[in-house]
Parts: structure tokens; sequence; C-alpha cells
């Protein structure tokens, strides 16, 4: 049962974590780049997502919606992009926005598209790496807990194991 599961609480670990470096390191480098209206949207709606509680929110989704496993983890991601992940990104992004050499891309004639794509984000990759690690473990935890309680509908889980040991009276 855990080898069996594993392999899916890793998938939805890694697709939680591609969809929330994809988000997060476009919010933050669009916002560090344009600042303005555009940055405020942006940091409030991160702030508004880090505000919420982020298990009590997955549990109302998981009871409204019949979600399956890749549902949960693009979920998962969006809420982990929108978050901190994105603050934290953006932070980065105004470091490399004031450096000589992004200057100098600008004064040679380079777009709003190749200082982003070509020097920011690259740039901000490291970063968004570590937010990578970061996110499966907390896919897979949230995962686990939501199976725990019994609101998924999934054959196995590391979560639905656990509660079965709790049951029998093996925990504790």
């Amino acid at each position: 049962q855990l080898m069996s599961s594993a392999r899916s609480e890793f998938a939805l670990g890694l697709i939680a974590a591609i969809v929330t470096v994809v988000i997060a390191t476009t919010i933050g480098a669009v916002s560090a780049y344009y600042g303005g209206i555009v940055d405020t949207v942006l940091m409030r709606l991160a702030d508004l997502v880090i505000m919420m509680p982020t298990l009590s929110l997955l549990i109302v989704v998981v009871v409204l919606f019949d979600l399956n496993l890749f549902r949960l983890a693009i979920i998962l991601g969006i809420i982990d992009g929108f978050g901190g992940a994105a603050v934290v990104i953006k932070s980065q992004a105004l470091t490399i926005k004031v450096k000589p050499y992004m200057e100098a891309v600008r004064v040679a004639g380079g777009g709003t598209f190749h200082l982003l794509f070509v020097h920011m984000i690259p740039n901000l990759l490291p970063i968004t790496f570590l937010y990578m690690m970061f996110t499966v473990t907390g896919a897979i935890f949230s995962e686990a807990v939501l199976s725990f309680f019994g609101v998924l509908n999934i054959r196995m889980s590391w979560g639905i194991m656990i509660h079965t040991t709790q049951a029998a009276g093996y925990l504790l």
C-alpha cells in the first residue's frame, strides 16, 4: 500500500509544484517589472491568498467539488502560486530589475519580452526551484490530511493508511 500510493503522492506533488512555479514566477516577475497598479493588484491578491487558511479552504473546495488527484494538484498549485511564493519571487525580481545589465539591455533596445524571459526569469530560477521543493512536500501533506479526514474519493493514500491504523488502535 505504501509503495502503490507513493507514485500518486509524488505525481500530485510534482504537478502542484510545476503549477506553483509557473504562476509564482509569472506573477512575481510581472509585478516587479511593471510596478504601479499592476504590482498593487497582484500583491493584494497574494495577500488575500496568504490570509486564507489553506486547509479549511481545501476542505470546502473538496466537499463542494468531486476532485481527483490531478485536479487537487492544480488547485494546490494555484493556491501556493498566488501566495507567499509570489511575494518572495517578486522581491527577488526587484533586486534583479535594478542590476546594471538590465539597464544595458534597455539601452541596447531590448523589449519587455526580452527583458522578462531572457534576463529576469532565468535569474529567478534558483529561488523558484527552492519553492518547488517546498510545494511538493506541502501538497503531499495536504492530500494526506484530506484523505485522513475522508473527504477525498481515492482508493489508497498515505492519509487513508494513517486513518486505518489509527481507527484500529495501532497509533498511541
